[in-house]
C-alpha cells in the first residue's frame, strides 16, 4: 500500500475542488485544458491528482471559474476587507515541492489583485556553479 503524504494529500483535495467547479460551470475538460495553457492529458492528470499543481495553473483555474485562488487551495473564501498583516515566519503554508517551499501572505484578503507569495528556496551548491558554466558558455 503506497503511503499518502500531506503534500499529496493536499493535491489530492484541490484537484477535487477543480473538478467540482469545472463539473458546476459546465466546461469540458478540453476547454479547461485550452484556457488553463496545458494539453488534455496533462489537465486531466491535474483534475484527478495525479500531477502535482503549480501555482500558474491553480491561479488559471481560479481565473476561469471566477473564484480566488484561496477558494481552491483551501476551500473557503478570504473575508478581509481592509487590510492583512503576516508576522515573520507566519505566512500560510501553501505547498512544498522541488526544494522550495512557498508561503501565501494575504490568504485571507479578499478581492486582491496579486497573490503575495514567500518562497524559502535551498541552496544547491552545485546546481549554483552549474547555472555559472552555462551562462559562461552560453556568452562565448
Amino acid at each position: 500500500m503506497q503511503k499518502i503524504t500531506g503534500l499529496d494529500f493536499k493535491i489530492q483535495e484541490m484537484a477535487a475542488r477543480i473538478r467540482e467547479l469545472r463539473e458546476i460551470e459546465g466546461i469540458s475538460l478540453e476547454d479547461m485544458a485550452a484556457k488553463t495553457g496545458v494539453s488534455p492529458t496533462e489537465y486531466a492528470d491535474c483534475e484527478s491528482g495525479k500531477s502535482d499543481l503549480n501555482f500558474t495553473f491553480i491561479y488559471r483555474c481560479a481565473l476561469v471559474f471566477g473564484v480566488n485562488v484561496t477558494d481552491i487551495i483551501e476551500g473557503y473564501s478570504p473575508n478581509l476587507r481592509s487590510y492583512t498583516v503576516t508576522r515573520a515566519g507566519n505566512g500560510q503554508h501553501i505547498a512544498q515541492a522541488h526544494g522550495m517551499t512557498y508561503y501565501n501572505l494575504a490568504y485571507a484578503f479578499q478581492n486582491r489583485i496579486a497573490e503575495p507569495l514567500y518562497v524559502r528556496s535551498v541552496y544547491d551548491e552545485e546546481a549554483q556553479h552549474r547555472d555559472i558554466e552555462l551562462t559562461s558558455h552560453a556568452g562565448q
